[in-house]
């Protein structure tokens, strides 16, 4: 009996152990480490919501600020905030750890997984694994970041756009498995705080709205025909959806526009040069001139760059 006791109660410290530690900050300021996803207590962010052709709104608060201690994930008294999902009650945890914002959650099997979203580092094409999951930097602005990934274990995958001083401002997941086939996008509406929460700083109110990506190589050239310089008489040319091409596709991308007819018209303008441009409409709402890949594009490239502008370069794209 004694010894079927001790057993019991190394069994039971074990488990104690194993289990994450949740302790609740009183007094905290704020994270704004990293600039594309600062977390305050009291955050309410609304997304508008589709998901299987079926749309509503839902809510990410910031609930509160804990140290959360874990050893099968190595954290030790790391700082996490905790939001709650009201569309489906769930409950997660958004930090800075080792070079990244990473999400702390339970996986399917009830285990929590710290999984790494988004480096402290932006530079495009950046990529890396975390649990099994593909993530790749595929677009970078001055305001915005935009992060595939795809599950290599399942048939899931998406993108996470990220925009400067906000945080997430667009999620697309697509699950194509057989039992959980479904899509899903939400977008940022809005900002709020709650006044209610104490020790906590607030976020002005503010509306998603587009904007134009850039080469992130050269942020501060202007793209190759100004914003307000459209031309009226391109509106009629073809706009390609980007999801038509194909996985590991290459591509030279010579601008990105947030208005399509400035698009057309730097489109018109490229091939008025000899070059076989087109116009893709991006998921993140952007109108991107592009020149599909051939075995020639290093030469495309160069040709581009001096004839057109210096902002051309070549992009893979990935997912489906």
């Amino acid at each position: 009996m004694k010894r079927f006791f001790i057993v019991t109660v190394l069994f039971y410290s074990f488990a104690i152990n194993a289990s994450p530690i949740f302790n609740r900050i009183t007094q905290d300021s704020g994270d704004k480490k990293n600039p594309f996803f600062p977390m305050t207590v009291g955050q309410i962010r609304e997304f508008s919501k589709e998901e299987n052709g079926v749309t509503s709104t839902c809510t990410w608060k910031t609930d509160g600020v804990f140290q959360i201690t874990d050893d099968i994930n190595k954290l030790k008294d790391q700082k996490a905030y905790q939001f709650t999902d009201s569309s489906n009650g769930d409950v997660f945890y958004f930090t800075n750890y080792d070079g990244f914002v990473c999400k702390y959650a339970k996986n399917e099997n009830g285990e929590y997984k710290l999984t790494r979203m988004l480096p402290e580092n932006i530079v495009e094409d950046y990529n890396w694994i975390s649990n099994d999951i593909t993530f790749i930097i595929t677009d970078v602005s001055i305001d915005y970041i935009t992060v595939e990934f795809f599950d290599n274990q399942k048939d899931v995958s998406g993108y996470n756009k990220f925009k400067k001083e906000s945080g997430p401002c667009e999620i697309y997941i697509n699950d194509a498995t057989a039992t959980k086939k479904h899509d899903m996008l939400a977008k940022l509406k809005s900002i709020s705080h709650d006044s209610s929460v104490q020790n906590s700083v607030g976020l002005p109110t503010t509306d998603e709205t587009g904007s134009v990506v850039k080469n992130p190589d050269d942020k501060e050239k202007s793209p190759v025909v100004k914003e307000t310089e459209a031309n009226p008489q391109s509106a009629h040319s073809q706009v390609i959806a980007i999801n038509t091409m194909q996985k590991n596709f290459y591509y030279i991308q010579v601008g990105s526009f947030a208005r399509k007819e400035n698009a057309f018209s730097a489109c018109e303008e490229i091939r008025q040069k000899g070059f076989q441009s087109v116009v893709f409409e991006d998921k993140d709402g952007a109108f991107k001139v592009l020149i599909e890949g051939n075995s020639k594009m290093e030469e495309t490239l160069s040709q581009l760059r001096a004839q057109v502008t210096s902002e051309a370069f070549i992009k893979k794209r990935i997912g489906k």
